[in-house]
């Protein structure tokens, strides 16, 4: 998963508005180093913890978000996709 993340961030550094939406169910997400991303990611974790973990934190730091399955998911993620592909309005 780290090296579809990373290959597809540099695929997609050069275009304005792309967003990386990740679905999760962080087994995964436990074991792995987190790769650098250049754009934008959406983590939608399926467990109530995912977002909390080291691989999920580092690869929404640069201007992502995380969700978690505690979360009102179908709206939340629709809500989130659009603020982050529009800049934060």
């Amino acid at each position: 998963m780290a090296a579809a993340l990373s290959r597809w961030s540099r695929a997609l550094a050069d275009s304005p508005g792309a967003l990386i939406v990740l679905v999760t169910d962080d087994e995964d997400s436990a074991r792995e180093e987190p790769p650098d991303v250049d754009v934008p990611v959406l983590v939608v974790s399926l467990e109530s913890y995912g977002c909390s973990l080291r691989f999920n934190k580092a690869v929404t730091e640069g201007g992502g978000a995380c969700l978690a399955a505690t979360q009102d998911l179908p709206n939340r993620v629709a809500e989130t996709i659009t603020r982050l592909t529009s800049g934060g309005s």
